[in-house]
């Protein structure tokens, strides 16, 4: 008799894991799925941040020739200003 009890004792206790393990299996699948679904959010953010950097180096890119471009206008502007007031001085030495 004592072993039939310590059977039922254990079948019991088996059953009691069981639905414990199954209820902690159920807690780790979702946490498992929250992680899962952070890790995609994460990734898409990573995606938007990537991009937003490509356009910002690119708007630098444009930045930095506009600048050049004013730069060498200047220069070209302020070398025909000498050029002209050579030219000038030249022609009042004349009359």
């Amino acid at each position: 008799m004592d072993d039939l009890k310590k059977r039922k004792l254990e079948e019991t206790n088996n059953g009691e894991t069981s639905e414990e393990q199954l209820r902690l299996l159920l807690q780790f699948k979702g946490a498992l799925q929250m992680q899962l679904a952070l890790q995609r959010h994460l990734h898409e953010q990573l995606e938007v941040e990537r991009n937003l950097q490509k356009r910002i180096e690119e708007q630098a890119k444009l930045l930095r020739a506009y600048d050049q471009y004013k730069q060498t206008k200047a220069n070209k502007s302020s070398s025909g200003d000498d050029y002209r007031s050579m030219n000038l001085d030249d022609n009042d030495a004349d009359p």
